[in-house]
């Protein structure tokens, strides 16, 4: 099974997409994550195989030098391949890219290679609010979508470690703190 690793955000942060995810589900459009047990988040990496042991001290060690980092949710996009896909993005930052550089480096060695669509240099950061959409729904999706009040502030505050299909947390990490 697949893992992933992710960053997640603050209580306040995900209100707007877990209340985008309700409506979606209200509409048709997609389940709401929620149910599956997904939170909010934003993948870094994702590798067909992990040696938990050694992630946990990876992840815990970049965790405990981390501040919160603090993002903006700038707009919507969608992916078409292999399903359609809606999403938030943010505009990154440094900060969120050196983490996200940070994370490849420190797993390749245990985990290997990461899926091609998350390594440095092809990663387009997103947050998922609709998967497999009917591509007759589309429309319909973005409309609701553009409800979102953009832009807004997202603050990320740890990093976790995902195994999915069927999805279940794994573990993680809180952040420092820089409030």
């Amino acid at each position: 099974m697949p893992f992933a690793v992710v960053v997640y955000f603050d209580k306040k942060s995900v209100k707007p997409i877990t209340d985008m995810w309700q409506l979606l589900d209200e509409e048709n459009i997609s389940s709401s994550f929620s149910e599956f047990g997904i939170q909010p988040h934003l993948t870094l990496a994702i590798f067909n195989e992990i040696c938990c042991e050694t992630c946990e001290k990876l992840l815990s060690k970049i965790a405990a030098k981390t501040k919160y980092l603090h993002i903006r949710a700038s707009h919507l996009g969608v992916f078409t391949n292999p399903g359609w896909v809606i999403f938030l993005a943010p505009t990154p930052t440094r900060e969120l890219l050196a983490l996200h550089q940070e994370i490849h480096q420190v797993f390749k060695e245990d985990s290997g290679t990461s899926w091609e669509i998350y390594q440095p240099n092809h990663w387009v950061p997103h947050c998922t609010l609709s998967m497999d959409v009917p591509e007759k729904k589309v429309p319909h999706a973005i409309e609701l979508c553009l409800q979102i009040k953009l832009p807004f502030d997202l603050n990320i505050n740890r990093v976790g470690l995902v195994e999915f299909q069927p999805t279940r947390d794994i573990m993680s990490f809180k952040f420092l703190d820089n409030s």
